[in-house]
């Protein structure tokens, strides 16, 4: 029963993203910043922030709000049957197509086999304890992570330009997903394998804080430098804190200690190495946390036989 739901539930947020990513026409050109569309519905002058991948690289609330308005009246303008690019002086006409499904690139597919493989095997570790906190949570973080996954696979590969209102609801549900996988995995080392003291206040108090933040973000209230990426990091830092304070509270070759090693270290690295390339710039966004799940793939797969 629990296969046949989630089968459900992926085919039908699979087929959303499907279908949301192809509804946009396909030209056979590169955009670049610098060039000029016209079309019948409007003119606009391409600049880099309308290139990027993810809003979420893009550090000045003003600067976001410019993207998200821009973003709608490309998408009206490249919606033309037909449009003509101007660059460095030279003009040429493009006819769109329909976009179909050999048109969506190879990254758009790893994103959405990565939160499959994390939905699959959410489900897997649940149900060989399904009584047992650890795996419930580390199951809620694999939902997250396919929700987050298959969200940005979207927006992230789009070919220039999505609607606002798709583009904002894809985005959230990405941050959502996002933030919602941290609360879940600091809350697991908060509680295994050893009970930290006063474990149920920070694990509420994360919870809270965590999922406030991501509320102000959606809004829009928190300063520039609180913004998705930042607090990604901060959840990162925080889970790797954790662990280190479960390696303290457990006992040297005690079975709790070889099981934080073999489930928290490949995290702890992964983690580590989350925070610090969101904190570079390193890294897309979406590249980061395939990076992340595949190694939780790996210690789970070492946890489950200790």
């Amino acid at each position: 029963m629990r296969w046949a739901f989630v089968l459900i539930f992926s085919i039908v947020v699979i087929g959303f993203a499907i279908d949301t990513a192809l509804q946009p026409p396909h030209f056979t050109t590169e955009f670049k910043a610098g060039s000029t569309i016209d079309s019948r519905h409007g003119r606009i002058l391409l600049q880099n922030n309308d290139l990027v991948k993810s809003p979420s690289s893009i550090k000045k609330y003003s600067e976001v709000i410019s993207f998200f308005e821009r973003q709608n009246l490309i998408s009206l303008i490249t919606s033309d049957s037909t449009i003509k690019i101007t660059h460095n002086g030279q003009e040429e006409i493009f006819t769109s197509r329909k976009k179909n499904l050999a048109d969506l690139p190879l990254i758009f597919w790893v994103q959405i086999f990565t939160g499959l493989i994390a939905l699959a095997l959410a489900l897997r570790f649940y149900s060989l304890r399904p009584f047992d906190v650890t795996t419930g949570y580390f199951g809620i973080a694999g939902v997250c992570v396919f929700v987050s996954l298959v969200a940005a696979a979207v927006y992230t590969t789009r070919l220039l330009a999505l609607p606002t209102l798709h583009f904002h609801m894809l985005q959230q549900l990405n941050l959502i997903g996002s933030s919602l996988f941290g609360i879940c995995f600091i809350t697991l080392f908060i509680i295994y394998p050893a009970q930290t003291p006063g474990w149920k206040f920070l694990a509420n108090l994360q919870s809270f804080i965590f999922s406030a933040w991501t509320a102000l973000i959606i809004i829009h209230v928190v300063p520039e430098w609180a913004l998705s990426d930042r607090m990604i990091s901060v959840q990162m830092l925080v889970l790797c804190l954790c662990i280190l304070v479960q390696l303290i509270m457990t006992q040297p070759r005690s079975p709790a200690r070889s099981q934080l090693i073999h489930l928290g270290g490949p995290i702890f690295v992964a983690a580590g190495g989350l925070a610090y390339l969101n904190l570079n710039e390193a890294l897309t966004f979406q590249y980061e946390y395939i990076f992340l799940f595949i190694m939780g793939i790996y210690a789970f797969n070492r946890w489950s036989k200790v």
